[in-house]
This record gives C-alpha cells, structure tokens and sequence, in this order.
C-alpha cells in the first residue's frame, strides 16, 4: 500500500482499530510497507495530529521521518518542534538528535525553555561562540546561564548586553551585567549606544539599571534623538524622568507632532509646558485626528488653538481620516468651528474617491454631514451614477436613498453644471441588472424609496430571467411578478412572460418550498418541454421537484411513460454516484417510470452502477437494484464484493455474505484471499469469516 493513497482520516480509522494492538508497531510498518513520498504527502500533517499523538504512534513517526534530508528535518523541527503535545516534541528530538545546533537555535529563537531542557538533560555539551549572545535576545536566563556556565559559551560584551536589553528581562540584564564585572567595558560610543537601546525599550526599570551600573566618569550622555519616539510611545513617568535628568528637552517641533498624534492629554500638556518654542499651530489637527479621540482634539479647538489663528490648522487630510474611520462626531465639531471661515470653506468637498470609501463602510452619517443639495459632486453625472452603483453594490439603501434625496432638494440650486434628475440618475444605473436596480424598489410602501414614480419599467422575460438566475427570493420575484403583471393588465398587454428557458433556470436554481412557489405560478404543460425538463432534473438527483412537475402535468402520456430508456439509464447512473437512494427507488419500482415492473437493461450498465454503490458502502442501494432489475445475464458477485473490501467497504461484504450472495467455497476460490485481507488490515472482516 503506497502512502500516497492515504489521508489523515484513513490513519485515524487504522490507529483506531483494537485489532492494531496485536501487533508491534515495527511488524505493522513491514506489513503495509509504507513507501514515504515527500513529494505529494505532507508528513508534517501527521506530526501535527493530535489524535494520532495520543493513540502512541511514536514508532510510525520515526519511520516515516527518519530517511528525511537534514534540510527538512530542520523544516519539520522548526514549524512542529513546540507542538502543545509533549510528544509531538519527544519525537521529533528523537528524530533530530544528531543536529544538535537545530535544537539550540529553535529554543533560543522561539523561547522553548522545555525543549532545550530536555537536549540539557539528554546530555547537550554543545559550544559555540555565538549561541550566549543569541540566548540573551530570547529572554530566557535559565538558557543563557546554561550555555555560559555548562558548555562555556562567552558573552561578547556589547552584542550581549544590547541583546539582553532588547529583552527587557531585567534579571538576564543584571546577570549579564555582572559576568562584564563592575564596569561596562566599553568606549564611550559603545557606552553612549548601550544608553540609547535601554531609552528605546521604553522601559524605566531597564534604563534605571542601565544608568545605575555606568562606568565612573561616564558622561552624561544626551538622547534628544529618541524624543519623537518617547513622546509618541513612553509613559508619562519616564518622559518626566527624563527630562529632570536633562537627557531630553522636549523643545522641537516633532515633539509637537508625536504629542497630537499620540492623543495623550496629560502628555501634551506636560510637552506644552516645557517646550519653550511658541507653538505655530500648522496642521495640528491634522496630527490630531489621526487619534480619533474626540475629548483631545474638543481640548484643542475650544482651548488651545486661538479663533484667530492665521495658519490653516488642518488640511482635507484630516477630513479624509475621519470620513473613512466614520467619526461624525469629530467631523461636526470640525465642521461647526471652522466651516464659516473662508479659508476652509473648501475643505469639506466631497472627492469620488472619497465617497466611493464612504459608501463601500457604510458610514452615512458622515455623508449626511459631507453631502448637501449644492454639492458639486451632484451635478457630476458620472459621480452621481457611480456613488449609486457603489450605494447598490454593498446593499447600502439608505444611502441610495440619501444620494436621490439630494438630487430632488438641489434641483435649480447652485453649482453650474446640468444636475440631473431622478429618473435620469435611474436610467444611468443601465450598466448594471435591472433586477438590482429592482430590489432596491418597494411597489407596496406607497413610494417609500422615492424612485418608483415615474420610472415606467415594465417586467419582461430579460427582467424575470435576471432575477431567476440572480437567485432571488421566490417572495420577491412573485411580489414583482403580480405588480407588473397587474400593471400590463391595466395596459391591455401580453402577460404570458414565461418562456421555457426561464423556467429551466428556476428548475436548476430552485429547491424545496421554494422551487414548489415558483412552478405552481409559472408552469406551463407541455409534454415536449416536461420530458426535457424531466431529464434534467433527474440528472441532478431532485425526486421532490421530479414528483411536483408530473403533478402539475395533466398529459395522459405521461402516465405510461415518464423518461425514454436512455435518460432513464443515465439517470440511474447519476442517482448512484450522488448515492440517492430515493430516486433510485422510484426510478425502479413506481409505476410511472419507463417499464418499471417489467424492466430489462443492459447487464454492464447496471453492473457499474453497483460497483461504485460497493465502492461507496451503498449497501441500501446494492439490495434495491438487486431486488428489482432484471438482466439478461447473472451478476459476478465476486467482483463485487473484491470491490468491497479493496474500498475497506466491510459493511457491503457483511452483505453478500450473510445474504448467500457468496459462499465459503466461493471465498476460498479467490486468490491469496486470506492475505489480501491482512494487507487491507480488515480486521473485522477477518473475524466475521472465522465466525461464519
């Protein structure tokens, strides 16, 4: 057996077997001579199965894994090495035993403390000059500590030490510190380097330590640099200690931009404080809104930036980064404070790419704010047709609804271009289904939409065939059905719609109730048309609709013949793959199907019919055909049941042999029998012979 053939689950239902526990598992490997084929199976899903894990297959594990190259045993070890599974972990150690630095590197990489304490305990003397340093960056001291002191690993001074702050584990820190004895060591670039990593950390206690064990006579070293990323990121605390340290001053303009962006009241007010540059004001808020915080950027209108600031405050940057986040507070207050002014008067114009984002979240409360009668954007035609595409495309009608709304109030009002009217902005949507366009319409709330007066759509195949094959609703296509049918009532036109293609798309996309509603308002008889459709809808395996279409036929030939004998066999042959036991039923035993009672067809037909039922564990299906089908030749069962038990089918070969089908003798004539079991690793079977 080739393990190419093999799934997840099929390992699952073996290793699930009691009879598996008569036998080794080294015995097992030999008996099914598993061929491993990195190429096309995943080995890595079945380190990965906790299941397998748990039923003990360390011994199958090591098999399959042990001729693997070293590149991926690496592979393996560094996506499954730290598995929740402690055994997942054993094994795959065990597998790598002799790649010992792989073990190293993915303890000191991925932080797996239990995985190199178990290479420690197994005897792990492994040296190597820059495993420490790379120790210190994972955090983990009980590693680093082994690593120096064990297997005499040294610690470089500045790597080290750099490493250990990036960690922020303050007692590796502090150790490390300590192996470089009571001075750093280092020339004062390196000293001044070591400073500014433990201030990036944004940690006090890391810069505390760091700056209690300099060197005697060490400078005091400036990070004026490191002011932007304090401001945008440190507690307050540190930014205070800081300062009072004078290793910052806090007077640039970047200290400025953090403190907005960051949005922190108590942060910029500690930096307006001692920041002893006049502030300009420019483009402030557009810093600010990119926190979102309403209470800050309330601060910064009403009580930090005068009314009769000279510079523009803000630019549409910050209207776009509200607008896309949906913040219509923060837009009103923007709105209330400086739309009079000339100066941002054109600062709250809507862009098409900006209402295309609006529209595609949802936001329509920052477009009732940003969009008015006299918008410009209105007399844009294109605009206009493409913000409703968009307003339909994400099932946004309230915005559809907004959109029209603005156009019937500014009709006559501002802007120089040619606004277009509210059936001109329906007739424009023409790129896109009528039956879109439709859903959005509601003929029975009076108008509700504000667009159905007026529009003149009459439904018509095109139309119904749109919507059909969009898969609407069977409510809403027969509401717009009996609207428009109506309407063409009172016009004196045709309403015979319905054509056989439409009702051949309802047949294919309809199930159930549903497909019941639309048949009993559409269907038309014709005996032509329902033997196609007939042969349709038996290839699909749909027996519900089959039974309510001959019920609507009131053809007498329908009642002696349903389905010639070709559709009648290919039918049949489809019910078996999609193992639909009632059509085949009905397909071989009622009276309306094709010669049922006294069928006769072709005996290889039926034969491949009951092989793929074998294959599939059919067995309902196999007693069905064999009860009612008569053929012009017996059936070999043996080929049958050997179709059974290659697809491990064990309920399909109980079948034959408890009905008779197959006789002992017969079993004991088919080749090798007893071993092809043993291969197959049907247990069950086995037994039941014995027993028979």
């Amino acid at each position: 057996m080739n393990i190419n053939s093999l799934s997840i689950d099929s390992f699952r239902k073996v290793f699930n077997n009691d009879y598996l526990w008569k036998f080794r598992i080294g015995k097992l490997i030999r008996l099914i001579n598993i061929q491993v084929n990195n190429q096309s199976f995943r080995i890595d899903q079945l380190l990965n199965d906790e299941f397998l894990c748990d039923r003990g297959m360390f011994g199958l594990l090591k098999h399959l894994v042990v001729d693997q190259s070293d590149e991926q045993k690496k592979r393996l070890l560094e996506v499954y090495g730290c598995n929740a599974c402690h055994f997942t972990t054993r094994a795959i150690y065990s597998f790598l035993k002799n790649n010992t630095r792989y073990q190293i590197y993915l303890a000191i990489y991925q932080r797996y403390s239990h995985l190199f304490a178990l290479a420690i305990k197994n005897g792990l003397n492994y040296r190597a000059e820059s495993l420490s340093d790379i120790a210190c960056l994972s955090g983990q001291l009980d590693i680093v500590r082994h690593l120096v002191e064990q297997c005499k690993s040294p610690l470089s001074k500045e790597i080290s030490l750099t490493y250990a702050i990036q960690s922020k584990n303050i007692a590796l820190i502090d150790y490390v510190l300590d192996r470089h004895g009571e001075t750093f060591g280092l020339c004062q670039d390196d000293y001044q380097r070591i400073i500014h990593q433990s201030v990036r950390t944004l940690s006090m206690p890391v810069y505390q330590l760091i700056s209690s064990r300099a060197p005697p006579g060490a400078p005091s070293i400036k990070v004026f640099e490191e002011e932007s990323v304090l401001v945008n990121k440190a507690e307050l605390s540190f930014i205070k200690m800081l300062f009072n340290q004078q290793r910052i001053t806090l007077q640039s303009n970047a200290v400025y931009q953090f403190a907005l962006i960051r949005g922190d009241m108590q942060i910029f007010n500690y930096v307006l404080e001692k920041n002893q540059q006049p502030p300009t004001y420019e483009n402030w808020l557009d810093h600010a809104c990119q926190s979102l915080d309403y209470d800050f950027i309330d601060m910064l209108v009403t009580r930090v930036i005068p009314r009769d600031c000279p510079v523009p405050l803000f630019s549409f940057t910050a209207v776009n980064i509200l607008a896309k986040a949906g913040r219509a507070d923060i837009l009103q207050l923007l709105i209330d404070s400086y739309q009079s002014t000339t100066r941002h008067s054109n600062l709250f114009k809507l862009t098409l790419k900006l209402i295309k984002t609006i529209i595609s979240q949802g936001h329509i409360e920052v477009l009732k704010l940003l969009l008015y009668p006299t918008s410009g954007i209105l007399n844009d035609a294109s605009s206009v047709t493409t913000a409703l595409l968009e307003s339909l495309k994400y099932n946004h009608l309230d915005i559809f609804s907004l959109i029209v709304e603005m156009i019937e109030k500014g009709k006559g009002r501002g802007g120089g271009g040619k606004r277009m009217t509210q059936r001109e902005c329906i007739v424009r949507l023409g790129r896109i289904p009528i039956s879109t366009i439709l859903q959005v319409l509601d003929p029975n709330t009076n108008n509700k939409m504000g667009i159905v007066k007026g529009l003149g759509i009459d439904l018509n195949n095109n139309i119904l065939q749109d919507l059909v094959s969009q898969k609407f609703s069977s409510k809403f296509i027969l509401k717009y059905y009996y609207h428009f049918k109506n309407q063409n009532q009172n016009q004196n036109q045709n309403n015979n719609i319905v054509q056989p293609k439409i009702l051949s798309i309802i047949l294919n996309n309809y199930e159930d109730e549903e497909l019941d509603t639309l048949l009993d308002c559409f269907y038309q008889p014709s005996f032509e048309l329902t033997k196609l459709y007939l042969d349709k809808l038996i290839g699909q395996g749909k027996i519900g609709a089959i039974k309510k279409l001959i019920s609507l036929d009131n053809s007498s030939q329908l009642t002696t013949t349903v389905v010639g004998a070709q559709h009648y066999q290919r039918g049949l042959g489809n019910a078996s793959i999609q193992g639909n036991y009632q059509l085949i039923k009905w397909l071989v035993t009622d009276p309306q199907c094709h010669l049922s009672s006294k069928w006769s067809t072709d005996h290889d037909t039926i034969l491949n019919i009951l092989m793929g039922a074998a294959e599939g564990g059919q067995v309902n299906i196999i007693a069905l055909l064999l009860k009612n089908c008569r053929v012009d030749q017996p059936f070999n069962y043996i080929q049958i049941f050997e179709k059974a038990i290659m697809s491990n089918q064990t309920i399909v070969a109980k079948y034959f042999l408890q009905n008779g089908l197959i006789t002992r003798s017969q079993l004991l004539s088919i080749p090798q029998f007893d071993l092809r079991l043993q291969l197959y690793m049907n247990w069950e079977l086995i037994d039941f012979i014995k027993h028979l």
